[in-house]
């Protein structure tokens, strides 16, 4: 939506970053073998990629033309961008907390079930 309506130039670059991002993603969890913090500067660059495509949309249906925006305004644009795109879960924060606490505490039993039934003959 973003490339069709917005500007395909941009598009492409924030695509690729955020393919990136996405590759890098689980190779930073089998470095750990569980979430943690240590994620937090992949996905939140993929939160910030996803706002801007978000306000580039937004800019353009209020018919303003986001590239002259953009340039108009460029520290401006990207933080609204990974504002917009890092709060947009705030409506879902009634989830996003119970949820990211339910996976961690489900995470370290099930590493600590895991290192328990390895025998030290078996590593």
């Amino acid at each position: 939506m973003y490339a069709g309506l917005v500007d395909y130039e941009t598009a492409w670059t924030l695509g690729v970053l955020y393919i990136i991002g996405r590759i890098l993603y689980p190779l930073f969890y089998v470095v750990h073998g569980r979430f943690t913090f240590f994620f937090e500067h992949i996905t939140q660059v993929g939160y910030a990629v996803n706002g801007t495509f978000i306000l580039g949309a937004l800019i353009r249906g209020a018919k303003w033309d986001y590239v002259e925006f953009s340039k108009d305004h460029n520290i401006l644009t990207q933080i609204l961008g990974a504002c917009l795109g890092v709060f947009t879960l705030l409506p879902g924060v009634g989830i996003t907390i119970p949820w990211f606490i339910a996976h961690t505490v489900m995470d370290r039993k099930r590493a600590q079930a895991y290192s328990a039934s390895v025998t030290p003959g078996d590593a």
